[in-house]
């Protein structure tokens, strides 16, 4: 079908599963997307997760984990296989001066 493709993201699919339990009579409040490619994520994060997903009134949550390194000297390679910093700026900056960056951890949404 149109969701069973590799272009089609995450959301689509939640989306359709909402209207299709909803259609079913089995409507719900909440909601958690648990990859499958994520076996280790603990009941606790879960929990926590849906703790501030109430807290705040968000219309999501999802787990983050932190940069191990700052992202202010991430590298780009240049022509000539030269690299160059996206931000120069920051060449001189002392590590624990720079701002701690996090991604999304792809466990559960």
């Amino acid at each position: 079908g149109e969701l069973s493709d590799d272009h089609t993201g995450t959301v689509p699919v939640v989306a359709h599963a909402i209207r299709w339990f909803a259609m079913e009579g089995a409507a719900a409040k909440e909601v958690c997307c648990l990859y499958a490619t994520a076996p280790f994520v603990r009941a606790s994060d879960l929990r926590q997760g849906l703790d501030m997903l109430r807290s705040t009134e968000a219309d999501f949550a999802f787990s983050v984990t932190s940069y191990a390194f700052p992202i202010q000297r991430a590298l780009r390679i240049t022509g000539g296989q030269r690299v160059a910093m996206f931000q120069p700026e920051h060449l001189g900056t002392r590590s624990q001066d720079l701002e701690e960056a996090w991604h999304d951890a792809g466990q559960f949404y």
